[in-house]
């Protein structure tokens, strides 16, 4: 019988708003302009992705529209015969309010049908056919669309019900300014004031309106967001009961008891699920720049002479990355050890540190971990540490339940490199990736407690493990990718760069070319051919230094971009050149030991021998990276002055057009060996003069 009067109340309902032409004419040509933003997408601007990320005036339409609704719908009882029909029906006031919740509802779920089939009209086939894609689309859809249209539906209901009189209007627009996905406009001031980004909690919509969508990662679905609006909705629904009993429309008894019983259930626990530490895709790009601008580390000239033996890793991605790390170290220096360094980036928290057992006293202090060890570590002793740690925030590095992106140079696994994670170099205050590879070859195992699909440098055991030798750390990946088989070459890459890997035969070819002059060009360069190429977003808006998105790892190579470009299928036709200035420092000076001095004489044979590479390859390279890091980025003084006037000249010579040319060799030399501008400049003299 209640069923019944539920979808009589519905189907009434819903006659009274299709009899009003502005309501479905109003519905039609919203969706019609959704629809339309779909076309642009496709044809005029190609991002299947940033039609959605990039589309926040569609949801603050649309949450406008349907806020307007449930105004409308509440105020069409008060001024009709509705009220009372519902005083006379039994339970009629909350049957007339289910029934109107379910015409929201139906109106809701037909518009997500018609946005979702119009995407997959317009984006389905080439060049996106994986099907875990689209999935991700729906679910971004129902989140961000739906599920925003339906809150702000509940609330114009809410404030209908609580607020007589043309005063809603008012707070309407306010409490709507506030949800919207651009409500920063309104809270900016406020959230300097009180040190709390109110506008990422109160925001319905999209989390980064303005940071294009990254292509590994994809969308933001963290379970962090289906918490927030399983809150709001059941927080309303609340309000509603509390205001029907508040009314006399219901009675207490042992079903409501229950009722609210499940609805303080569902508040507490999504209310703990949202407070928990977790690593959300965000658009910050400029805290990590802030913070070690700032940094200054401790016992950064910590001498200790350290080797790794054994290392087994456990890795958990929650809501944020959970760790357990056992290390096997051994004493190879002359002196005993009471107290060991590791690096361990500093969003990490660790929890504890243990030797067979034990518990050891630790001091975490920014990107260094200090162990005060139980007893002396006497020469050629090994200890086994068993570290316990959680977090990661950054936008660079991921992991949680959605993506994992963990390289090998990245300190993710403590590192005895006692250096910190990255540091600002060069003019222009660039935020530079310190490599902390370990490069002996040791043996690793690694244990994932995850159910998407894994990409590491070691070797499948079998269920989720891993293991293997390797001579340059661990490297961990998953998400939105997939991959392709090339001769004897794997190419991984995110499945909605689909159409870019047309041009993979070229791309191939490029590859071959550069790992050949550069494995011919350098004896003391041990150069690997990649057996599995990433092509990955790697670097963000705040990346201003060049040679930072691209690393050499234990027979891979990962090739980086930055996340706001996305390749089409010209990509490789016209930007290969660029990609050398990245790929050269990725083979010659990355792995290299860090000093802070070096950074840009090593760069500058970097940004020449690329520039040599790309005329050898006869690549248009228009770029002009080596003037702009002399003239922007190089630290100018007299030494470098001549260094500069002697460059010059020899690059006029026809002997510089030759990549195998000694003096390329002998000036890598001078890097490897950590020498300076003076013996620069003695080189470059000898072989003009010649």
């Amino acid at each position: 019988m209640g069923l019944k009067k539920i979808i009589q109340t519905t189907l009434f309902s819903g006659k009274i708003v299709m009899r009003t032409w502005v309501i479905p004419l109003s519905y039609l040509l919203i969706h019609s302009y959704f629809i339309y933003i779909f076309y642009i997408y496709r044809y005029d601007t190609f991002s299947p992705p940033t039609a959605l990320t990039s589309s926040s005036q569609l949801v603050i339409v649309g949450m406008l529209a349907y806020l307007l609704l449930g105004i409308w719908i509440v105020r069409i009882e008060n001024t009709s015969s509705m009220e009372e029909l519902s005083s006379i029906i039994q339970n009629g006031h909350s049957m007339m309010f289910i029934g109107k919740c379910l015409v929201g509802i139906i109106f809701i779920l037909l518009g997500q049908f018609i946005i979702f089939v119009s995407y997959l009209v317009f984006f389905y086939g080439q060049p996106i056919i994986e099907f875990s894609y689209f999935i991700a689309v729906n679910s971004y859809i129902s989140l961000y669309w739906s599920g925003s249209f339906l809150i702000a539906y509940l609330i114009g209901m809410l404030l209908a019900s609580l607020i007589k009189g043309k005063f809603i209007y008012p707070v309407s627009i306010v409490v709507y300014c506030l949800l919207i996905p651009i409500n920063y406009v309104f809270l900016e001031s406020i959230n300097r004031f009180i040190k709390v980004p109110l506008d990422k909690w109160l925001n319905l919509g999209e989390p980064n309106p303005h940071t294009v969508y990254h292509a590994l990662y994809g969308f933001s679905l963290e379970s962090f967001h289906i918490w927030k609006k399983l809150f709001l909705l059941t927080m309303l629904l609340s309000i509603f009961l509390v205001l029907f009993i508040k009314k006399g429309f219901i009675r207490i008894s042992k079903k409501l008891l229950l009722l609210m019983i499940v609805f303080l259930l569902i508040i507490t626990s999504t209310a703990l699920e949202i407070s928990k530490e977790k690593q959300l895709l965000n658009d910050d790009s400029t805290s990590l720049i802030d913070y070690y601008r700032k940094y200054k580390p401790d016992n950064i000239n910590q001498k200790q002479y350290l080797e790794l033996e054994n290392v087994k890793i456990f890795l958990e991605p929650r809501e944020q990355l959970q760790l357990n790390v056992e290390i096997e170290i051994v004493n190879v220096g002359e002196e005993r050890l009471s107290k060991l360094f590791f690096t361990l980036f500093h969003e990490f928290e660790v929890n504890k540190i243990e030797t067979n057992g034990e518990k050891l006293n630790f001091l975490q202090n920014g990107d260094m971990v200090e162990i005060q060890l139980n007893h002396e570590l006497e020469k050629g002793q090994r200890v086994s540490l068993s570290f316990d740690y959680d977090g990661l925030q950054t936008n660079l590095y991921f992991g949680n339940q959605q993506a994992v992106y963990l390289p090998s140079h990245f300190p993710w696994i403590p590192s005895i490199n006692v250096a910190p994670a990255f540091d600002i170099v060069s003019n222009q205050n660039g935020l530079h990736r310190i490599s902390h590879k370990y490069l002996k070859e040791t043996k690793y195992q690694l244990t994932i407690n995850y159910n998407n699909k894994i990409y590491t440098n070691l070797d499948k055991q079998g269920g989720n493990t891993w293991s293997g030798y390797s001579s340059s750390g661990v490297t961990v990946m998953s998400g939105m990718l997939n991959e392709k088989k090339y001769e004897d070459m794997t190419f991984i890459y995110p499945v909605t760069w689909e159409d870019a890997i047309h041009g993979f035969g070229k791309f191939e070819a490029y590859i071959n070319r550069v790992y050949g002059d550069l494995s011919n060009g350098f004896t003391t360069l041990a150069v690997e051919k990649p057996k599995n190429i990433y092509f990955l977003p790697t670097t963000n808006i705040s990346d201003s230094l060049i040679g930072e998105s691209s690393f050499v790892d234990h027979g891979s190579l990962i090739i980086g971009i930055p996340i706001y470009v996305e390749p089409n299928r010209d990509y490789f036709n016209y930007f290969l050149a660029e990609l050398t200035y990245e790929l050269v420092p990725a083979y010659t000076t990355k792995d290299l030991a860090y000093e802070k001095q070096q950074y840009e004489f090593n760069s500058l044979f970097n940004h020449v021998y690329a520039q040599l590479i790309n005329k050898q390859l006869s690549l248009d390279d228009d770029s002009d990276y080596l003037e702009s890091f002399i003239e922007h980025k190089l630290t100018i003084s007299s030494k470098v002055d001549s260094v500069l006037e002697e460059l010059r000249a020899w690059l006029k010579t026809d002997e510089a057009y030759n990549s195998h040319h000694p003096v390329y060799e002998e000036w890598y030399n001078l890097v490897r060996e950590g020498k300076g501008w003076d013996e620069l400049n003695t080189l470059l003299k000898k072989h003009i003069s010649m």
